[in-house]
């Protein structure tokens, strides 16, 4: 749950007896509720305000004019993208240079949570169907389809620039499925959400949605009873998984519609900042922007998701992870910036 909507007494009161702490944000809530709050008495029960970007809940119905961002907080957000940008300097997946020829794009919410949400539902049925029709043709040995999941994930693009909310909420909403192609869906979700966090623009939202969907096509080639085993792997069986990267870039290559963005994010996303990642062994920037992206969403729904060796965990459980990870297996500023994109709570509560 990314968040709920606090109208009356009644609603709080849930909140006080079933939360010992909860984070309220000002920027989200409605215009004028917080005047005069700086000498108020403190909220009681637990209930806390913060004014943090990273906080999800989703008050009352707003405006364009009511989200923007003061100057401040702008300017402290370029800066911490600029500097992600300058440590990797140039993006492979696309061929340009992040630090001269990369604008950061600071997306503005167009419609309201409320007013998305039949929209992102939308997009989301239509690109659950092209993912499955995606999956389908690969277990089948035909090429991937890449013309229809671009259309489908344009429509994800859209709605996520409008208001990310919506769509990470839905994509929050657990359901039972295929893991592989449930996971598919929310990881296209959470990649083009991050890319607008990063600032990216719409083109490479696209890749990035692409991408998500992609990661792990290489599965359809492994076997199921290895892929659906309970029980611990050994180590010949670790290294049959692992080869589901190389087996992945295959299958995409035979389409000259995959991008080389898509093929280069794939074939890294299991890449670690330390170095102890596979297939390649890179390390730092050399990983690239995007795969690092990918390494990060590829983890986190992977926690969160129903596993054969193991239960789903929380979404807090899994940003604890991926915390206690910075500057280790992931970039710590990315792992920060993806705190923002989908926490529940601030960077350093997790």
């Amino acid at each position: 749950m990314q968040g709920l909507v606090i109208e009356d007494e009644a609603t709080l009161a849930q909140v006080r007896q079933h939360c010992r702490e909860a984070f309220v944000d000002s920027k989200l809530s409605a215009t004028g509720c917080f005047a005069g709050a700086r000498n108020a008495a403190p909220l009681s029960a637990g209930v806390s305000s913060a004014r943090s970007d990273n906080l999800r809940a989703v008050l009352v119905e707003k405006t364009p004019a009511d989200t923007s961002p003061d100057e401040e907080d702008e300017r402290e957000h370029v800066e911490n993208l600029t500097g992600i940008r300058s440590y990797f300097p140039c993006d492979p997946s696309s061929g340009t240079n992040n630090r001269t020829e990369r604008k950061i794009v600071i997306y503005q919410d167009s419609t309201s949570f409320f007013e998305e949400v039949p929209e992102a539902k939308a997009a989301v049925n239509v690109t659950a169907s092209a993912t499955r029709h995606f999956f389908d043709r690969l277990v089948e040995d035909k090429l991937p389809n890449i013309e229809q999941v671009t259309e489908a994930v344009s429509l994800v693009v859209e709605s996520v620039t409008r208001n990310s909310s919506a769509m990470l909420w839905l994509s929050g909403l657990k359901q039972k499925g295929d893991y592989l192609y449930s996971r598919a869906i929310d990881s296209a979700i959470l990649m083009v959400a991050f890319g607008r966090q990063l600032g990216l623009p719409k083109s490479d939202l696209i890749t990035l949605g692409i991408s998500g969907i992609s990661l792990d096509v290489g599965k359809t080639r492994l076997p199921r009873e290895l892929l659906d085993k309970p029980d611990k792997l050994n180590e010949e069986e670790i290294e049959t998984c692992r080869s589901h990267v190389m087996l992945g870039l295959a299958v995409l290559s035979r389409s000259s519609d995959t991008s080389e963005g898509v093929l280069e994010t794939v074939s890294r996303h299991h890449e670690r900042f330390n170095g102890e990642g596979y297939p390649f062994g890179l390390q730092g920037s050399e990983i690239g922007l995007y795969a690092s992206m990918a390494g990060i969403v590829d983890t986190y729904t992977a926690i969160t998701s129903n596993r054969p060796f193991a239960k789903a965990k929380s979404p807090s459980d899994a940003l604890r992870v991926l915390h206690k990870s910075r500057d280790s297996l992931f970039q710590g500023a990315l792992v920060d910036q993806f705190i923002q994109c989908v926490g529940i709570y601030p960077v350093g509560s997790v």
